[in-house]
């Protein structure tokens, strides 16, 4: 099969990786320290539906969106993180109930998922799970 991605792709692919899985950490740590366990564990919840959902929209448009989807992803994961971290702060309450949760995982996902719909997966797969990887680390 041809490939389609360039090696931009790649390290856009480990770069949203390694943000998915270290804000999915940074997320539980400090929810369990500010919340409870129950919240932290939430929050994971969270995290793997806005995976699980970004991954399906990426499918989805990989045939219709072009290349201003990686940007796209990269600057609607950063405002979001913020976004996080204000509803943290700001309204601890709410957290529970707070879709912006999702949307990093959402659009890191989704960016992923287009790349790896476009062909040779396996090198694509290495550097989602590389990247993925240093995030936990």
């Amino acid at each position: 099969m041809k490939t389609h991605w360039s090696s931009r792709d790649a390290w856009t692919v480990s770069v949203l990786a390694f943000m998915m899985l270290f804000l999915e950490a940074t997320l539980f740590s400090t929810l369990l320290f500010t919340h409870t366990y129950l919240i932290a564990m939430q929050a994971i919840a969270l995290a793997l539906l806005g995976i699980g959902l970004g991954s399906i929209a990426g499918y989805i448009y990989s045939r219709k969106i072009g290349q201003g989807l990686a940007l796209a992803s990269l600057l609607g994961s950063l405002f979001s993180i913020i976004a996080i971290f204000l509803n943290i702060s700001l309204l601890p309450e709410t957290i529970t109930y707070s879709p912006v949760m999702v949307l990093p995982f959402l659009f890191g996902s989704a960016y992923i998922s287009n790349v790896i719909s476009k062909g040779d997966s396996g090198k694509i797969y290495f550097f989602d799970l590389a990247g993925a990887a240093c995030g936990v680390v």
